[in-house]
């Protein structure tokens, strides 16, 4: 009894975005193609045409190529909305970029649900980049999100238990992946490299950056301690107790 404009009557002179492309049923398809070709339909129930002019956006997870080959796509289709493809990587391809996308869903949920927690604890963040991240960034933020409601009071995400029940053996998997990246000389040298960082960042932690008396732990000279950390870029200072000043006043004050 009453007309209703469709989305793409209301994308004209702007955007469509249709999501998850691939799941677009085979007798829609034609349909689909017709109205990208000649940007004209003829709504349900009318008779005469109508136009519009927009620019397509689509998106899908799947692997277009082979739901051609599969005949769940139309070829002729996917060479018509394939003309400039972006293809985003998996969290798992790009970790480099995970803390940073936590920081923004972090800030998003605790506007959501008014938390006063502000960042990540160091082991977090390892946690964060370490992790697989099969469901990508909607994985990523149901973890944050479940960690913020379970804890009200917390000031950072210090550890989170959800990947620790799957982080060993995802990481199995990813790790004889990644190994097999290297010869292995540069793997001994990666592995190498990383267990001498941490060997120098418990040394500073034992002796609370002294330098003298860790060098001696260590068996090398101080000028040796010192090129080693240069090397790793560690900072001594960072392992230094924090400095307390008491001040007094004077018996004339």
């Amino acid at each position: 009894v009453q007309d209703h404009p469709g989305r793409i009557a209301e994308a004209d002179g702007g955007t469509l975005f249709l999501d998850e492309i691939g799941d677009l049923p085979l007798s829609l398809q034609p349909k689909l193609l017709k109205i990208i070709e000649e940007h004209t339909w003829v709504p349900l129930g009318a008779s005469r045409e109508v136009s519009s002019n927009f620019r397509l956006i689509c998106a899908s997870h799947q692997n277009m190529q082979e739901q051609v080959k599969e005949g769940r796509f139309r070829e002729d289709l996917l060479y018509r909305i394939n003309i400039f493809p972006i293809a985003i990587p998996p969290l798992r391809e790009r970790r480099e970029e995970i803390p940073l996308l936590a920081g923004i869903l972090l800030n998003e949920l605790r506007e959501t649900y008014q938390h006063s927690i502000q960042g990540f604890s160091e082991e977090a963040k390892q946690q964060l980049i370490h992790y697989t991240w099969k469901g990508n960034v909607r994985e990523l933020r149901s973890v944050l999100e479940r960690y913020i409601l379970l804890h009200q009071n917390e000031k950072e995400v210090r550890y989170l238990e959800d990947l620790n029940k799957t982080e060993q053996s995802t990481c199995e998997t990813e790790e004889a992946s990644d190994i097999l990246n290297f010869t292995m000389k540069e793997f001994l040298k990666t592995e190498i490299a990383d267990a001498e960082e941490r060997y120098l960042k418990a040394l500073l932690t034992e002796y609370k950056g002294r330098i003298g008396k860790a060098a001696e732990h260590a068996g090398i000279d101080r000028k040796t301690f010192r090129e080693k950390l240069k090397e790793h870029q560690i900072n001594k200072n960072q392992f230094k107790p924090a400095r307390h000043h008491q001040y007094s006043k004077g018996k004339n004050e």
